[in-house]
């Protein structure tokens, strides 16, 4: 019998809260009842989905992650960190008040799925692209055809500036204005480095289960969990114990913006912000390089979390067969990147993030990129 799937992508459904859930001070675990107890929420692995709600009078819609899996039928949870409201800069805060104030039998609206994530399983998950608009004078030049007037440049001694266009990334095929068609490209990797912070670490808990409720999916997985204290970490309980479930897969490290005011002088983790320092000593890498021995003998150049593997060797890449090209091309950052029998792109490993612009875009992506890391390496949630 086929289950019943509870969100739609293209409209509202409303959902009942049944329990709420009081993890620390700010941090509550919300449960929705779907509409049967035999319905899945119907949302794929890495992907998140909208709630709408009623603001001081307006109306908002913000995207969320759920940390229960389509496996556990009849309900969804939703992780929700309290956030100060007085704060209006915070994109999230009116929403996480206005759930902070549901009663149970109080109704929330929610679709989905949405993202251009999906993990698929044993290292495996597709990335959705879509081509750049191109407006038609430009689609007519990289067509061939004769420039037209509005594109001609101007003389030299023409102080006007020439006409500026969308850039087009190298290698991606042109397409016209009003055909921005939709691109998936699989890719496969042996290991996810992911990099949370605060709530962020929602689809990275999510993705984190589904690898390791399945016993053939070997991909290795290196979190970095950055909090302000230790009283903000959340799920850690249960990132513990998804830890003892596969010893050896899930690397676990914390960093913290306070020492911890309790026990002061015994966390076993980091102080201070994400740094390059940081993600060198406690990330996966961007290839495979050196057999743990080697690694040893240079302590300036990789860290520990490098050189967790033994009897790493660098993978075969190929450049001469065009089939073996990544079908992301330049585009993506790839180039030369070989593929499987069944077309995913072949990558050692991938960082995966989710948090806030001075984590993601400031400290960390940079970073990674001076570690060695590609564009198709990254992906910000």
């Amino acid at each position: 019998k086929k289950v019943q799937v509870a969100l739609n992508p293209e409209s509202f459904q409303s959902f009942t809260l049944v329990k709420r859930t009081t993890i620390s001070p700010d941090t509550r675990v919300l449960r929705f009842a779907l509409q049967t107890p035999n319905t899945k929420l119907g949302l794929p692995i890495g992907q998140h989905m909208y709630l709408k709600a009623t603001v001081d009078g307006a109306e908002v819609q913000r995207a969320y992650t759920p940390i229960s899996s389509d496996d556990e039928l009849g309900y969804f949870e939703l992780l929700v960190k309290m956030i100060n409201n007085s704060n209006p800069n915070n994109y999230y805060a009116g929403m996480t008040t206005h759930l902070d104030r549901l009663n149970v039998g109080d109704r929330i609206l929610a679709k989905g799925p949405a993202g251009v994530f999906a993990y698929k399983g044993n290292g495996a998950f597709v990335v959705e692209r879509k081509q750049p608009q191109i407006p038609p004078q430009v689609h007519a030049v990289l067509a061939g055809s004769a420039v037209p007037p509005a594109l001609t440049v101007p003389p030299p001694n023409d102080t006007a500036s020439p006409p500026s266009f969308p850039s087009i990334p190298s290698g991606m095929p042109a397409t016209p204005h009003n055909v921005p068609p939709i691109q998936y490209f699989t890719r496969k990797v042996k290991a996810f480095g992911m990099i949370a912070g605060g709530s962020g670490i929602t689809p990275m808990f999510q993705i984190i289960k589904a690898i390791l409720k399945n016993p053939s999916d070997t991909t290795q997985i290196y979190l970095l969990f950055a909090n302000q204290t230790d009283e903000d970490i959340t799920l850690a309980d249960e990132i513990e114990a998804l830890r003892a479930q596969r010893p050896g897969q899930l690397h676990v490290w914390h960093t913290l913006s306070k020492e911890p005011e309790k026990n002061a002088g015994q966390w076993p983790y980091s102080i201070g912000y994400v740094d390059e320092q940081m993600l060198r000593d406690h990330m996966v890498g961007p290839v495979e390089t050196l057999k743990s021995e080697e690694a040893e003998s240079l302590p300036n150049q990789v860290g520990h979390a490098e050189r967790d593997g033994a009897n790493r060797t660098e993978p075969p890449v190929s450049t001469s067969n065009p089939a073996l090209l990544s079908p992301e091309g330049s585009a993506m950052g790839g180039s030369g990147r070989k593929v499987d029998a069944d077309g995913a792109f072949l990558l050692y490993s991938c960082i995966l993030m989710c948090g806030p612009p001075a984590l993601v875009e400031n400290a960390c992506k940079p970073a990674l990129e001076r570690i060695g890391f590609t564009a198709d390496q990254l992906f910000v949630f």
